[in-house]
Parts: structure tokens; C-alpha cells; sequence
């Protein structure tokens, strides 16, 4: 099984690592559920990329996990997860995938889907949860949403919480937290983060149920 460390990708698990629970139980049985649906913006004149990360936090032994599956029965759409990745977090320990794509690489529907996992005995248990696009982001025929349209408001306005993360010149974290006006001051910044080289802002709604990514920016 892999194990990846906390990236800005599953800032629902974060958000909601307060609310799990785990108790010793002989059969598998999820905790929570943890669905945020990605828009990511490579390039300010690129159409976003969509993609769903699912986490869950396993009630029963975490040690059971073994493979994952998410459903969407309206459509009979079926991703299977043999490998989840694992994340820990806030002394809990996390599985899923951080980037479920939509067949076609479409944007997904909205509405009930179902996450499931066996664990080494193959004993099976799932539990259901929501997908709900934000409105103001659908493409429309012959035209798409752009990242500037994020910034002007005209999209995206569900997502009112702006969330930044920092990187270094070699791609590795160094922030991930509130936006302050210290990123639009260069001298600051590295005053702060000498090691800094490049930014990424985000936007997130209140329940953490979406997020939108503005392309990466240099320092």
C-alpha cells in the first residue's frame, strides 16, 4: 500500500480530521467520508481540470483496508481503488485516491455515490455521500470557464474561503494555511520564506465539499 504525506489535495481530510472517531470492531465499518470535488487551473487560458478526492477514515481497524471502490449507480459508473493511498493527519489515518476522473475526463455528475472498501478477508462495507458541482463553474457549448473569471467573481462564488500554498524552488510545501496580503509583497514573502518559489491561491466553500485551484505563480 502507498503512503503519501499531507498535500493541499486533501484539505477536506484536514478540515474534517475533528469529527472521527475509531473504535475496536471485528467487522469493517467507515467512519467518515471525506469528498472534495477539484477544479484545477494548469494555465490562465486553459479550461480546468476536474477530479474527485475521496478519503475515508476506517471506524474499525484501520489495518483492514485493502481495496476501495466508488460507484455512481445513476449512471452505473464504477472506479475500483487496489491500491489507496494513505494519509495521516491529526493522528488518524486516511484512504482513498486524490484524483478519481470522471470517464472521458468529463466533469461529474451530481448526486449520491456510494464509497466502499473490503478488508483482507474480503468482507465488504460502504457508505454513501454527495457530489454537487458548483453552478457558476459549468462550461457551457463553445465556451469555458477561465481562471480570471474566478478572480473578477463571475465563477466560482460559492468557494468564498481564499487558501494559499507556499512551495519552495524544488516543488516541496512549505505553507498551507489563510491568504494574507504578505503574498502580494515580494520583499516580505521571502523576508518570511527566503527558500520560497512559487504560490498557488485557492478557494474553497464552507463545507470544504469543492475547491477551485488558480494556476501556480512564481516568485
Amino acid at each position: 500500500m502507498k503512503t503519501y504525506k499531507i498535500t493541499f489535495l486533501l484539505i477536506s481530510v484536514l478540515f474534517f480530521s475533528f469529527l472521527n472517531t475509531s473504535c475496536s470492531d471485528s467487522s469493517p465499518l467507515i467512519g467518515t467520508v471525506n469528498a472534495t470535488l477539484i477544479y484545477n487551473f494548469e494555465t490562465e487560458t486553459s479550461p480546468y481540470e476536474q477530479y474527485l478526492s475521496i478519503f475515508i477514515k476506517a471506524a474499525s481497524d484501520d489495518r483492514r483496508v485493502d481495496k476501495m471502490k466508488v460507484t455512481f449507480p445513476e449512471m452505473d459508473y464504477e472506479w475500483f481503488i487496489d491500491e489507496p493511498e494513505q494519509v495521516k493527519a491529526a493522528k488518524n489515518v486516511y484512504f482513498g485516491s486524490s484524483k478519481l476522473f470522471f470517464p472521458g475526463k468529463g466533469c461529474f455528475e451530481g448526486g449520491t455515490y456510494t464509497v466502499s472498501f473490503s478488508d483482507l478477508a474480503s468482507r465488504e462495507t460502504e457508505q454513501n455521500f454527495e457530489v454537487k458541482p458548483l453552478e457558476s463553474m459549468k462550461n457551457t457549448d463553445g465556451k469555458f470557464v477561465r481562471s480570471r473569471d474566478v478572480v473578477s467573481g463571475k465563477a466560482g462564488s460559492e468557494c468564498s474561503l481564499k487558501r494559499v500554498i507556499l512551495f519552495d524552488k524544488d516543488g516541496k510545501e512549505l505553507y498551507c494555511g489563510l491568504y494574507s496580503f504578505m503574498f502580494e509583497n515580494k520583499t516580505e514573502l521571502l523576508e518570511n520564506f527566503p527558500t520560497a518559489g512559487s504560490y498557488q491561491i485557492y478557494f474553497v466553500n464552507r463545507d470544504y465539499s469543492c475547491a477551485i485551484f488558480l494556476p501556480k505563480q512564481k516568485i
